[in-house]
């Protein structure tokens, strides 16, 4: 947890997530605790920031995240925190993928994910992950994505376990 200067406290997260059967990976939290309003604040930016590259100095895996939906705030939250990483200046490090999910209802779903470039299984993590995110973008899977969203938003799932309940269809467009 950190404070901002403007009194908006701050939780990281990181747990381990099932979604690659590849490598390991954790699905990255960051939560406002205290729903207090956020201004921009370039100490948030350099402070998360920091922590992420704490995170790979000490793991071989990939970071995945989901943007909460629950306020409709996906968008901004996702083109936030590209930016932030986009302008990182150690960012030619990583590779940083994200995809876009529309479900049944028209809501956009943003994930994303970031490994390092020297990490050894590197084209199978993004290969899966493209893969994944793709899968998840079929018509029969959005309504129960969008269900794993809402639950990411309350409480840490395994969210591996859950897509291999659903059944995927074999005409479902892969990324090449």
């Amino acid at each position: 947890m950190f404070v901002t200067s403007y009194n908006v406290v701050y939780e990281i997260k990181f747990d381990v997530d099932d979604l690659l059967l590849c490598a390991t990976a954790y699905q990255v939290y960051v939560a406002n605790v205290n729903n207090n309003p956020s201004p921009r604040d370039p100490k948030v930016k350099d402070t998360i920031l920091a922590i992420l590259a704490e995170f790979f100095t000490e793991e071989e895996s990939a970071l995945l995240y989901i943007c909460e939906t629950t306020d409709g705030k996906q968008s901004p939250r996702d083109r936030l925190f590209t930016s932030w990483f986009r302008t990182y200046y150690e960012q030619d490090k990583y590779v940083f993928e994200t995809s876009e999910v529309i479900d049944a209802d028209g809501i956009r779903n943003y994930t994303g994910m970031i490994v390092r470039k020297d990490h050894p299984k590197i084209v199978e993590i993004i290969e899966e992950f493209r893969e994944t995110t793709s899968l998840l973008g079929s018509k029969e899977q959005v309504q129960s994505f969008t269900r794993l969203i809402s639950l990411y938003a309350t409480e840490p799932i395994n969210l591996k376990m859950s897509l291999e309940r659903m059944s995927w269809t074999d005409d479902v467009h892969m990324w090449g």
